[in-house]
């Protein structure tokens, strides 16, 4: 499978959410599109992936995007210790969405309803969600996928096991939450 800059990692591509005001600014967009660019020569280039990861470091609140980019580049580039820094940065992405899920319950709680699906209010029917803190980053299937591949190309027994139990723990928590994404 070959990467595209583009490509999404839902069923949207990142024109469509360019379009939607998705992202958080152009800044966010064009470092994505370099990211992306970057993973597709990750695999001739051993120092893509190093910038793909400098890249990310640069932005103030990367998204899931931008993330599977950098992750894609260590994936193919075969550099050592890219499989343990694609795991790193999975780990990291799911203590930033857990923070990011946190803090968007707090906010609900004090608008006076316990989630977003709580349609009751305190008093005001019309709470405005404009400071609705967002979800910018949530592993998906091609997050989990992606640092598996990084995985299976260590020739040694641990890599194996490692990337077997990343899917033991996207098949937990496709069971938890009922999410395909």
């Amino acid at each position: 499978e070959e990467y595209h800059p583009t490509s999404s990692y839902s069923e949207d591509n990142d024109e469509d959410q360019q379009q939607r005001g998705e992202y958080q600014d152009s800044v966010t967009y064009e470092t994505n599109l370099q990211i992306g660019r970057l993973a597709m020569k990750s695999s001739r280039d051993a120092t893509a992936a190093v910038k793909a990861h400098e890249l990310l470091r640069r932005l103030e609140n990367p998204e899931t995007v931008t993330y599977n980019g950098v992750l894609k580049a260590l994936a193919k580039s075969n550099l050592p210790g890219s499989a343990l820094q694609a795991q790193e940065l999975l780990d990291e992405m799911e203590v930033l969405y857990e923070e990011q899920k946190h803090e968007q319950n707090l906010w609900y709680q004090r608008q006076g309803r316990s989630s977003s699906s709580d349609t009751t209010t305190s008093d005001d029917d019309d709470i405005d969600d404009a400071n609705l803190p967002r979800i910018t980053v949530k592993p998906n299937v091609r997050t989990y996928s992606t640092v598996m591949d990084a995985w299976s190309h260590g020739k040694d027994r641990e890599s194996a096991e490692r990337a077997e139990s990343l899917l033991y723990r996207l098949e937990d928590l496709y069971k938890q939450t009922g999410d395909e994404s």
